[in-house]
């Protein structure tokens, strides 16, 4: 909790522990909780190489975040499609990436 005591506007509601019990769990969300997405854990990338990924949205995805990375390696998007999608490096490197749309 953000707050060591709550404020006195929240003392003497009678739906505190509600209130308590929803900022709590607002607090535990993670950014995959918020997004309709899909995580590729410790994907190899081999140089110059294009890896396809199935792709467990069923709907093309609008971006990705690199979450892990192996080496200072520039990944560049191939094409992505309600089936798959793709990417490539410049060098060998392993990768954790999200998916989201």
């Amino acid at each position: 909790m953000i707050f060591k005591k709550w404020p006195k506007l929240f003392e003497e509601v009678p739906f505190r522990k509600f209130l308590e019990e929803l900022w709590d769990g607002l607090f535990r969300l993670e950014f995959k909780d918020n997004f309709h997405s899909f995580e590729v854990i410790d994907l190899s990338l081999t140089a110059a190489t294009e890896e396809t990924i199935v792709n467990k949205l069923k709907i093309i995805p609008r971006h990705r975040i690199i979450t892990k990375q192996s080496t200072l390696a520039v990944t560049k998007d191939g094409d992505w499609d309600k089936s798959h999608v793709r990417i490539e490096s410049d060098i060998d490197c392993v990768v954790n990436i999200i998916y989201f749309a």
